[in-house]
């Protein structure tokens, strides 16, 4: 589907890795509900970027085109979250794990922590 050319940024769950090329068929994310990337389960906190960046989706997986500006990978209250959010591009996180977290131009595959539950016998989501 994509190549992943090196692992570029990394704040609690989230990673951001560089690949080549956005894959055919993706879809530009519009919802500011559906730009949120990782949501704290407990914590209220979420994960976006912010800044020169649009997200798109294919099968699942989150994709980050960063324009010349940059953008930052952000980790905030989940209520404070609106579209003008997103034009941000500085640092606005009030997390612990997050903290001035600049994206530079480039295409990006989207990764979250899982874990594997030997229970379930699958790959799970990190719980805060």
């Amino acid at each position: 589907m994509f190549k992943v050319e090196k692992q570029s940024f990394h704040g609690g769950d989230v990673q951001g890795y560089l690949i080549s090329e956005l894959p055919k068929g993706a879809k530009k994310i519009e919802k500011t509900a559906d730009k949120i990337i990782a949501r704290g389960e407990t914590s209220g906190h979420c994960h976006v970027l912010t800044g020169d960046v649009e997200l798109f989706e294919l099968q699942e997986q989150i994709f980050a085109v960063v324009g010349k500006d940059g953008a930052y990978h952000q980790h905030i209250q989940e209520k404070s979250v609106t579209e003008k959010t997103f034009k941000v591009n500085r640092n606005i996180s009030d997390c612990d794990h997050t903290k001035d977290c600049r994206i530079e131009l480039g295409i990006y595959a989207i990764g979250i922590d899982r874990q594997y539950d030997p229970h379930e016998g699958q790959w799970v989501k990190n719980l805060d």
